[in-house]
């Protein structure tokens, strides 16, 4: 399964603090599942990590975007985490 596989790669790679290789990894799992919005999540705060704050803006605006799209999904269909901490970010990023 190449979502368990890239998604658990890309923890690890967060966990070390290696972003770029785990945004290489997430990459993989947001071309086997472009409309799980956790990814696009994901990466956007690794994006965020690494200072490329356009890229972050635009991956949070894509799991936003696909959690309006399937919000009403049944639950693990399509999981979305740290809504929040999006809107907060967006707000002080003045976007």
């Amino acid at each position: 399964m190449i979502d368990a596989f890239s998604k658990g790669f890309s923890i690890e790679y967060d966990a070390l603090g290696d972003y770029k290789n785990a945004i290489k990894y997430i990459n993989l799992a947001i071309k086997a599942y472009p409309k799980d919005g956790l990814y696009f999540m994901n990466r956007g705060s690794y994006n965020l990590e690494l200072e490329n704050f356009d890229q972050a803006v635009k991956d949070y605006e894509k799991a936003g975007e696909l959690y309006l799209k399937y919000k009403n999904r049944k639950s693990g269909e399509t999981e979305f985490i740290n809504l929040d901490k999006l809107g907060k970010f967006l707000k002080e990023m003045n976007v």
